[in-house]
């Protein structure tokens, strides 16, 4: 019986992300059409790279500044980035991992 609930909290949880930039946002770091690997137990310091959900989506932009419960995040390239100056401070349990691999 304790198995079972243990898979069944593996279901919601990965150890990895794997995503395929689509936005100019991060221009020059990213590019449209890299592929990204975030970790979701690594932690956060200002100026990673982050994977975050943000208004139904996943966004990858820059952690601008951390506080304990939130981050603001920012797209590298600042003329084309829909970002932390448009939607405010994102909730820290919003961040899904930090970009490792780009």
């Amino acid at each position: 019986m304790k198995l079972q609930r243990y898979s069944q909290k593996l279901k919601n949880h990965r150890l990895v992300y794997i995503r395929r930039v689509v936005g100019r946002s991060m221009i020059p770091a990213i590019k449209p059409g890299d592929i990204i690997v975030a970790l979701p137990m690594l932690k956060i310091r200002q100026g990673d790279i982050v994977l975050a959900s943000q208004n139904g989506r996943e966004v990858i932009k820059r952690v601008a500044r951390l506080s304990s419960d939130s981050v603001f995040l920012v797209g590298d390239n600042l003329n084309e980035s829909s970002d932390g100056r448009k939607y405010g401070e994102t909730k820290l349990a919003d961040v899904i991992g930090r970009v490792l691999l780009r």
